[in-house]
């Protein structure tokens, strides 16, 4: 496997009180194919990427990212349940009547 290394710029645009590294490693983009999407969500895609001012490509891959940035509901089910449970020396109820009380409402 190769190892693509870009090259330092020129040295007259670097500024001498930065210090950098030059090395950067290539990006593995990798491609996903969806097959047998019916006429009418081809149609609202292509659609919403337009009036995004986006090819389809760029629409995708942004509602891609923003999907893949939230957790699945399995994932959200398991951080629910790592959660202890707290309990109270009063019920909220009784608590927002008291504060009511007090405040005349």
């Amino acid at each position: 496997m190769a190892i693509s290394v870009a090259p330092p710029p020129p040295a007259s645009e670097v500024d001498e009180n930065i210090q950098i590294g030059w090395y950067a490693p290539p990006i593995m983009a990798k491609l996903v194919q969806v097959k047998d999407v019916p006429e009418s969500v081809h149609r609202t895609l292509k659609s919403r990427a337009a009036l995004a001012g986006l090819s389809m490509n760029e629409y995708l891959r942004r509602e891609l990212t923003e999907l893949a940035a939230r957790p699945s509901p399995d994932e959200l089910r398991q951080t629910l349940r790592s959660i202890k449970r707290r309990t109270f020396e009063q019920s909220p109820g009784k608590v927002l009547r008291e504060i009511r009380d007090e405040r005349g409402a």
